[in-house]
């Protein structure tokens, strides 16, 4: 299973409409670009702050190749396609967005594909392409850029004989390209093939080789080690078995009955430091060989270095410690997810980023909070869930670390992977927990996106003051509201909650309602909040036919609805187990007063009073009624619904 990488939005739509100049692009573009470097997962959301920092990132992600942005490439040679050559290239996740961008801005005529089965397998995600290397070498270069300049690891998979055409592709696109690992596996390691390997080898300073063979006829085999060992400073050998050579034989790296302990000893007093043999034949060093050999190594093939402690080890300051502390703490807002990486350049900047993770409450770090007040657990017992995005969970963390409270926050595993969040949950005793308040609310910060109240039993001060003083200082769009028994206190602290905001949506499921004035109960609301989504829940002690809604039987709602839509509110959901609790007089009422009101409106309701459906325009609304028919094709819901043209197609509830 596989797809192909989509391309990034690059036209100025994608850029957010900004008030006022970020701080961020008054600095030079050589600090902007360092912090680029340190913090690469974060430009896709820097690139959005405004025009000069879109073409900034943009000059970044096609010129810079300071950084090491693949883990890995791997070739692949088979003999059975001689013009093709597969390549796969593992980057790590967090440089997906910078890989992706280099990628299309470039735009390619190749196909590069992303692997789906290993995105989620540990922390790389692996791309996979096959170039045919008579037609698309100008292809290889673009891909080269794309890659960068630097590589941690280069995989060589000879699968073939050697191929000159293919050697000399591999050897075009390594030759600006710094890597300090390269791994070859080779079926038949020839002369050819012992001078391909020795071409990349040389002059790249390469740390680490791993070289696996299983046929080798190279001409000298003592000498290519030699000349490989005064070339890398740690070496692994590795003979695989073959079928040419019975398991039991003296036999490594193409030599039969040789004794390869001075070899051995000779390697380790060039470059290579470090070497590390293994064999499918593991009698391929006699006794005497190793005897020899544990004694050379116990005398010390060289001298050992002096150190000098004169010398004074001195680190250049970064240039991102010179930023000022407002500067920072705006990077940090645009880039939460960096400041883990960040915090790690000095103490200096480990300081303004502790600061910030105590004090900075701009960010928007919670996807969205859910308070559970239930009858059914211990008495003061309150339950908080914390859904926050995958990205920011190293800051989540560090905030949660850096304050040491007294309580902890277990993560629910079993919804890592739910849309791309993470949960956390913990019970707190509303009496006896008020002092862990503080740090729980700087631990959340002061912004989120959604709020959730379950509501199951009678009003409880503790409780209900527990979540208000949480809340307090939290800036939040949407309220979400379960209440079993709304009553006046209960409806007194929602109120609370909610007024002075700028509420975008509220949605309110009841089922129980003894307000002492429900009609002016809503009217309330609809003040506050731009949105409102009414749930009337199912309750034992009524009917299904009975006409109830909102703690009334038997009471027109229309005018309510209507005056609700003339307040602050412009769309208005209602849903409820009792379908016939709208008269056709009161729907009369709403199809003929709500296209008139002078604003945008959206209006939904069931409403079983109508039994043939319609559909007509007035004053540039659209009046609708019609049936939805449920799983069982013989059961349906009627419902009426009251649009602006403007609004026609918007959903029925986010």
């Amino acid at each position: 299973m596989h797809q192909e990488v989509r391309e990034i939005d690059l036209s100025p739509l994608s850029i957010k409409n900004e008030e006022r100049k970020s701080l961020i692009e008054d600095l030079p573009c050589e600090l902007v670009w360092a912090i680029f470097d340190r913090t690469p997962e974060t430009i896709s959301n820097i690139r959005l702050v405004s025009r000069s920092m879109k073409s900034l990132v943009d000059d970044y992600a096609l010129n810079r190749k300071c950084m090491c942005l693949v883990d890995n490439v791997q070739f692949i040679f088979d003999s059975g396609h001689p013009e093709t050559m597969p390549i796969s290239i593992n980057i790590e996740k967090r440089f997906k967005n910078l890989f992706e961008l280099r990628l299309n801005l470039r735009k390619p005529p190749i196909e590069l594909i992303r692997r789906l089965n290993k995105e989620d397998c540990g922390e790389t995600l692996e791309y996979f392409l096959v170039f045919n290397i008579v037609n698309d070498k100008n292809h290889l270069m673009l891909l080269r850029d794309t890659i960068g300049g630097g590589v941690e690891t280069v995989v060589l998979n000879y699968l073939s004989k050697f191929i000159q055409a293919k050697s000399s592709f591999i050897s075009e696109f390594l030759e600006d390209v710094h890597f300090d690992i390269l791994q070859c596996q080779f079926n038949h390691f020839c002369e050819d093939n012992y001078k391909f390997l020795l071409d990349v080898v040389d002059d790249v300073n390469l740390r680490k080789l791993s070289l696996i063979v299983e046929n080798l006829t190279a001409r000298d085999p003592v000498d290519a080690l030699l000349r490989l060992s005064s070339l890398v400073n740690s070496i692994t050998l590795f003979q695989l078995s073959s079928n040419c050579v019975p398991d039991d034989a003296l036999f490594f790296f193409g030599k039969k009955g040789f004794n390869w302990a001075p070899t051995f000893i000779e390697m380790l007093k060039r470059k290579c430091d470090k070497l590390n043999v293994q064999s499918d034949y593991p009698k391929f060093l006699e006794k005497e060989h190793a005897d020899f050999l544990k004694e050379e190594m116990g005398h010390g093939l060289r001298d050992e270095p002096k150190l000098d402690n004169g010398i004074k080890h001195e680190t250049r300051k970064s240039q991102i410690e010179d930023l000022p502390c407002e500067l920072l703490w705006e990077i940090f807002d645009r880039t939460p997810e960096s400041i883990a990486n960040i915090r790690l350049i000095s103490r200096s900047i480990k300081s303004f980023a502790d600061e910030y993770l105590l004090h900075g409450k701009s960010i928007r770090l919670l996807h969205d909070v859910k308070f559970d007040l239930h009858a059914g657990w211990k008495p003061n017992q309150i339950g908080i869930t914390f859904n926050i995005d995958k990205r920011f969970k190293d800051l989540f963390k560090l905030r949660f670390t850096i304050r040491q409270p007294s309580f902890e926050i277990i993560k629910r595993r079993n919804r890592d992977d739910y849309e791309g969040k993470l949960e956390y949950w913990q019970q707190f005793d509303a009496a006896e927990d008020g002092n862990q308040l503080k740090i729980l609310g700087e631990m959340i910060g002061g912004q989120m996106g959604k709020v959730t109240l379950n509501v199951y039993d009678t009003f409880d001060q503790s409780k209900s003051s527990f979540a208000a003083v949480l809340l307090k200082e939290a800036h939040f769009d949407k309220l979400e509201c379960t209440f079993y028994h709304l009553d006046d206190n209960h409806f007194a602290f929602l109120l609370g909650l909610i007024e002075d905001r700028q509420l975008k949506s509220l949605h309110l499921k009841v089922k129980n309602v003894t307000t002492r004035d429900p009609v002016e109960s809503l009217l309330r609301l609809s003040s506050v909040a731009k949105s409102i989504s009414i749930t009337q829940l199912f309750m034992d002690e009524l009917h299904e036919n009975t006409p109830h809604f909102f703690g009334k039987t038997d009471f027109d709602w229309a005018q309510t609805f209507v005056e609700m839509m003339k307040q602050n509110c412009g769309k208005l959901n209602i849903a409820s187990a009792y379908l016939r609790y709208l008269p056709k007089e009161g729907a009369d009422i709403l199809r003929r007063k709500l296209p008139m009101i002078n604003k945008k409106i959206w209006f939904f309701t069931p409403c079983e009073c109508y039994r043939d459906e319609f559909q007509y325009k007035e004053n540039g609304s659209v009046i609708k009624s019609y049936k939805y028919n449920y799983s069982n094709p013989a059961e349906f819901e009627r419902f009426l619904s009251v649009q602006h043209l403007s609004r026609a197609h918007e959903k029925r509830w986010k």
